[in-house]
């Protein structure tokens, strides 16, 4: 017992140092299905930033309340899946009574997170990137309560178009309806999908989605910089050619995309 003891004074003393140093706050966790954190910020990128750069990480509020969905669009390396990774964080955070990265949070208890994010095949099983998407989807799909939150990150684009935007609007409806958890759905297929849900969907369904955006800030034809602040919209396209540009393609390679 006094081992334990010792243990837990141990893990309270680093939680104390490390919530000094990186400026963390207390969060109230109750037994509400609110998420709401203001000025959230994701640690390890903003570690990075801060090591490479006098830039500062761009931080982002979360409100959701059972059964809502934000559906979150932007340009490649606009801050999506990040995004969607600290607020998971934060959350673990608060559950296991250490301080966390926003300037304010209320965390709603949660009984299981899942998350479904980055891309990869599982080629020891015979799997290709879209069956391990659709088996980790189908896990949450199947195990959410309403008690949980869910972290999405770009449902269906393993497949065509038409079909990955089906299963991208079948797998966010049962989050509503059925599971009616608290969700983060990072997609590209913003409006295919805001087209399919104002044409196919009621009122009361439609009141629990909501869509956010963040852009690209163009200076001149040359120069641009992301702005990762997620705001009320849709992203329109997802700027893959100045990706590419960065990356390092051939200038010919890049006049026949643009072409």
């Amino acid at each position: 017992e006094i081992s334990q003891t010792l243990d837990y004074l141990d893990v309270l003393t680093s939680f104390a140092k490390f919530s000094i140093e990186k400026n963390l706050v207390c969060p109230k966790v109750d037994h509400s299905n609110e998420l709401e954190i203001l000025g959230g910020r994701h640690l390890v990128v903003e570690d990075g930033i801060s090591a490479k750069s006098l830039e500062s990480f761009t931080s982002n509020n979360c409100r959701l309340s059972k059964g809502h969905l934000w559906i979150v669009t932007g340009p490649n390396m606009g801050g999506k899946s990040t995004f969607l990774r600290q607020n998971a964080i934060i959350v673990i955070m608060a559950q296991i009574g250490c301080f966390v990265p926003c300037e304010s949070a209320r965390i709603g208890l949660v009984d299981k997170i899942f998350s479904r994010v980055g891309s990869a095949d599982d080629l020891y099983n015979e799997m290709s990137t879209f069956m391990v998407e659709m088996i980790e989807t189908s896990f949450i799909l199947k195990g959410a309560t309403k008690r949980s939150l869910a972290i999405l990150d770009e449902i269906g684009r393993g497949t065509s178009g038409r079909e990955g935007v089906s299963i991208a609007f079948a797998t966010l409806k049962h989050l509503v309806h059925r599971n009616q958890c608290r969700s983060l759905f990072a997609t590209h297929f913003g409006n295919e999908l805001q087209y399919v849900v104002e044409s196919k969907c009621d009122e009361p369904f439609k009141e629990k989605l909501h869509f956010y955006k963040s852009d690209i800030v163009e200076l001149d034809k040359d120069h641009f910089y992301y702005d990762h602040k997620l705001k009320p919209g849709i992203c329109s396209k997802s700027d893959a050619i100045k990706v590419a540009k960065i990356a390092g393609f051939p200038e010919e390679a890049l006049k026949t995309a643009q072409s």
